[in-house]
């Protein structure tokens, strides 16, 4: 889940939640123990199913869509720097050989596209400073999976020495550009989003790929912000990677309907 390839755009649709508990809730009905009435169909409310023995919802406070506030995609983005420095640190030479949890990629890989990736950004955000609109890769995407291929195999010391080096330069390309306001910051230099989505992009990355590396990090690890903000990316990209009659499923599911069937199957994204 990364920028292996194109992505959607952030979201930032707000939040659901039910009424107060002042809203008197639907009255039982004679269909069985615990049934309520449905305000769209008559019998018993099914478990789950919309608008069927719930309150009316109403809209809360929006999350914070990180790409468009890169001051705190930039506080979580140097909190994720430092828990995948911390989980690598020690690693050596037989570490870096190991699978990691994407086809065909060792840790060595993972890591070095992890380098690759933050020193794409740092181009972009130091274009933007001068005022130019780059790309992540002068080369194209052929680029980093060049390096990515060269490099993983290096020895441990040169992979992390390079990816501390990396991460450090674009950690500080990101408070200088925050500083000056994001001089620039619209630029897309032929990307789907602009500069000032950069560190949210760079979050995604490090966050994701942490947990590709199969190592100590895993899912329950995310910080709920950056939860908050990617899980509706994703959920977003779901229709498009989803066959016709998966895309019925997905819906009833969504609407309570539904069972998640065990066989559909998505694909990683990016």
């Amino acid at each position: 889940m990364c920028e292996r390839g194109p992505g959607p755009q952030p979201l930032g649709q707000p939040e659901w939640s039910p009424i107060p508990s002042s809203v008197p809730a639907p009255h039982p009905t004679p269909h069985g123990v615990g049934a309520q009435a449905c305000h769209h169909h008559p019998g018993p409310c099914r478990a789950g199913a919309l608008g069927c023995g719930r309150r009316p919802l109403r809209r809360k406070q929006p999350m914070t869509d990180l790409a468009q506030d890169p001051s705190r995609a930039i506080e979580l983005c140097r909190a994720a720097e430092e828990r995948l420095a911390a989980t690598v640190a020690e690693l050596g030479d037989d570490d870096l050989r190991v699978p990691s949890r994407l086809p065909d990629w060792s840790v060595g890989h993972v890591l070095t596209h992890l380098a690759s990736n933050a020193d794409g950004h740092a181009r972009r955000v130091e274009g933007a400073l001068r005022g130019e609109g780059l790309g992540k890769y002068a080369g194209g995407a052929q680029q980093p999976l060049d390096e990515i291929e060269g490099g993983a195999h290096r020895p441990a010391v040169e992979v992390l020495a390079g990816l501390r080096a990396s991460q450090s330069r674009l950690l500080e390309l990101f408070e200088t550009a925050d500083a000056a306001g994001w001089p620039h910051g619209e630029l897309l230099g032929g990307e789907a989003y602009p500069v000032t989505a950069c560190p949210a992009h760079r979050l995604r990355e490090v966050e994701m790929h942490h947990v590709d590396l199969g190592l100590s990090y895993a899912v329950a690890d995310w910080p709920q912000d950056y939860v908050d903000w990617d899980l509706r990316v994703l959920l977003a990209t779901l229709p498009d990677r989803l066959g016709a009659p998966d895309q019925r499923s997905l819906m009833a599911w969504v609407a309570g309907r539904g069972v998640v069937d065990p066989g559909w199957s998505v694909g990683a994204w990016g």
